[in-house]
């Protein structure tokens, strides 16, 4: 006798008890808790990260794109027979007809237990091909983001967080009846509840924890950004709690920064970098300091009849080559540019921060400049006036506008010289005192 029909007619009845149940809904909820999780890693890949991080899936080789959509069949596939090979037993005790009829008692017992560890036991293999699909990923992504496998780590592990306890309390949910059916007769031997704290700590996490992790990532690469200088940097903001307002907070003082930096940049220009430096680590109280100073003064010849008889723009582009020169030459010889004056510059060597040897880099500067000027301006002649000795240098003005400079004989002395080397040959003269104070 063919016993197809009658096996056939159980499989169907069998098909029809299973669509009345909670398990198709089950099942749906782990296929959604694993779609929720790979968005969320997609979305932080393409669009939490810095633009130089970013993933995105068509960069991938088509090979390895194809390679990595067959893991997630195989995945699928396994994941579902280990699943029905735990629910065996529990549609057992659930059916009791003479299709699965079981008389052993400690099967029925097993089957209870197993039916109430169901949640756990389907987010742990959840875990388990998220952290395989975590090393396919990366093995996938590899070729074009090979810099970024740390991020890959992390968002594939917050993926599987969030996948698992979705997931598990999705399936605590929707299996209340079959846990009702299976705390019936009392718990079974060995089960553990799970507890309302543990539903808590899993509800924290995936509400709070995974989102502040992906906003603790963003924050610790803008700050490394901004630690290397770079104050374009800024945070995303995707939240209205406290966090919307820590990220709205950084993007505040960074603009700050950026702010402040420009400011102390366009000071620096303004007075010279190590005056600038100087009035930010001791303030700027008005007044100033004896000090042992080199002074080399440069001014240029005729510059008013250049101004009559060349066009603007051509004597602003030659005043402008001259003070690069001057400021190139002092500056690779440990001088400041107190301030240009017209169409000369003051030079300042011993003030505001110490020289071992002022006289001896004035000198040096002053021969350098002599060449580098002829090279530069061609036709145009010029005067170098150097001295030293005891000068005031210091704050001068108001406390509303002051200015750094330095007051003293070798200033008006080196301003003397100019005019007079105006008149010589070799275009420099330099003081007694200058030339013998030398170290070199």
């Amino acid at each position: 006798m063919d016993s197809t029909p009658a096996t056939g007619g159980r499989i169907r009845d069998f098909v029809r008890w299973v669509a009345r149940t909670p398990w198709p809904v089950f099942s749906l909820g782990i296929l959604q808790a694993d779609i929720i999780g790979a968005l969320l890693v997609l979305g932080f890949l393409r669009f939490g990260l810095p633009p130089a991080d970013r993933i995105r899936l068509q960069d991938l080789p088509t090979a390895n794109f194809v390679f990595f959509l067959v893991y997630i069949v195989v995945a699928f596939i396994v994941g579902t027979i280990l699943s029905l090979r735990l629910l065996a037993p529990v549609f057992r005790w659930q059916r009791r007809d003479a299709l699965l009829t079981e008389d052993d008692p400690a099967v029925f017992e097993q089957a209870r237990l197993r039916a109430l560890r169901m949640p756990a036991y389907r987010s742990l293999i959840s875990i388990i091909n998220w952290l395989v699909g975590s090393m396919v990923f990366i093995a996938v992504c590899w070729p074009v983001a090979s810099h970024a496998a740390p991020v890959l780590v992390a968002a594939t592990l917050l993926g599987a967080t969030a996948t698992a306890i979705i997931g598990y309390l999705q399936s605590e949910r929707v299996l209340r009846p079959v846990a009702v059916a299976a705390l019936r007769g009392g718990p079974p031997v060995g089960f553990r509840r799970p507890g309302v704290v543990l539903r808590l700590l899993l509800t924290w996490v995936l509400s709070t924890g995974v989102p502040l992790l992906m906003m603790l990532r963003q924050l610790r690469w803008a700050l490394g950004e901004v630690q290397r200088g770079n104050y374009n940097a800024h945070m995303q903001i995707y939240d209205a709690t406290e966090l919307g307002l820590l990220q709205a907070g950084f993007n505040d003082m960074v603009r700050e920064l950026s702010e402040r930096e420009r400011l102390r940049d366009l000071f620096g220009r303004y007075v010279g970098e190590d005056v600038a430096r100087r009035a930010m680590e001791r303030g700027t109280e008005l007044g100033g300091q004896e000090r042992d100073v080199a002074v080399l003064f440069v001014d240029l010849v005729g510059s008013t009849q250049l101004a009559a008889t060349r066009p603007p723009g051509e004597v602003v582009g030659l005043l402008n080559d001259f003070f690069r020169v001057v400021v190139d030459v002092i500056q690779t010889h440990g001088g400041f540019v107190n301030k240009f004056q017209g169409d000369a510059a003051l030079c300042i060597f011993g003030a505001p921060l110490e020289h071992p040897d002022a006289a001896g880099a004035a000198l040096a500067a002053a021969r350098e400049l002599h060449d580098e000027l002829i090279r530069a301006l061609g036709q145009t002649e010029f005067g170098i006036g150097v001295s030293a000795g005891r000068a005031i240098a210091g704050h001068v003005g108001t406390q509303a506008r002051f200015e750094y400079t330095v007051i003293g004989d070798p200033v008006n002395e080196a301003a003397r010289l100019t005019e007079l080397a105006k008149l010589e040959e070799g275009h420099v003269l330099a003081s007694a005192i200058a030339v013998s104070g030398a170290l070199d």
